[in-house]
């Protein structure tokens, strides 16, 4: 995606969480790894799941799901999940 497809993206996301402008971001999966637990996006960022539910959920999506990342949730957009994850700092 260009960064104005990726804007326009966001910028729909955020609306449907009154989300702040500057909030969030929107990638794709590069890597699931460790059943789930660990989520690699193509940006670099790097975001661990907290229960094991979420990290089924994530496992599930697979690489190449677009996801948009906010306030410690991971969403994909279609079709439309959720799951809590926080930052990985390696």
């Amino acid at each position: 995606l260009s960064a104005s497809q990726r804007e326009a993206i966001l910028s729909v996301f955020r609306v449907g969480l009154g989300a702040g402008a500057q909030s969030g971001s929107v990638s794709t999966i590069d890597a699931v790894m460790a059943r789930g637990r660990v989520l690699i996006c193509e940006d670099g960022s790097q975001w661990q799941t907290r229960e094991r539910d979420d990290a089924e959920l994530i496992e599930d999506w697979g690489e190449g799901a677009l996801v948009a990342i906010h306030r410690q949730l991971v969403y994909r957009l279609d079709p439309y999940q959720a799951a809590e994850v926080e930052l990985l700092r390696l």
